[in-house]
């Protein structure tokens, strides 16, 4: 049986009436903890966002603040000739090509110890993770989390047992 133009536009009235009251709902679950917390990152982020601004607007011009300021690339021109910014910008090259080098070993070296040897791993449990950010939560809450040092494993036998392990020390079943 079709539906009438009538009935058409009351199914509509009802669907778009939804949409409304579902986000007034979301503003009354936002709880004081949610709200701190957006107010804190909007502190954070003008705190951070405006001296950057100043600082990009500042480069662009000579005497900055100042009546007699104008546009000009001369601060780039000043630093970009000046010997000490190109041995300022050599070091941290040099710096971080060497964190990232010593990094990428470490890290290497570690996995290849874990998967060709015998290296023993101990399984930790952490508890109480759920209650301070439950699945699908935005906000955090205040609760206690627990760490639990399980057994010392072997390499080979790490992956399983660790798996079970901590699945009986937390009390529930682990996902695939």
């Amino acid at each position: 049986m079709p539906l009438s133009r009538s009935d058409a536009t009351a199914d509509i009235a009802k669907l778009g009436s939804t949409g409304p009251v579902r986000t007034q709902r979301a503003w009354r679950r936002m709880n004081a903890a949610t709200l701190i917390l957006i107010v804190v990152a909007a502190i954070v982020a003008y705190l951070a966002l405006v001296p950057l601004a100043t600082l990009l607007i500042s480069s662009f011009q000579s005497g900055f603040l100042s009546r007699s300021s104008h546009w000009t690339l001369g601060n780039f021109q000043h630093f970009l000739s000046s010997p000490i910014f190109y041995r300022l910008l050599g070091t941290s090259l040099i710096y971080a090509l060497c964190t990232a080098l010593a990094a990428t070993v470490m890290g290497v070296g570690l996995g290849w110890l874990y998967a060709r040897s015998d290296m023993p791993v101990v399984a930790v449990a952490i508890h109480g993770t759920r209650a301070v950010l439950p699945p699908g939560g935005v906000s955090v809450r205040r609760s206690a989390i627990r760490v639990e040092i399980l057994e010392v494993l072997t390499a080979r036998d790490a992956k399983q047992r660790s798996r079970e392990l901590i699945a009986r020390a937390v009390g529930e079943p682990l996902a695939p």
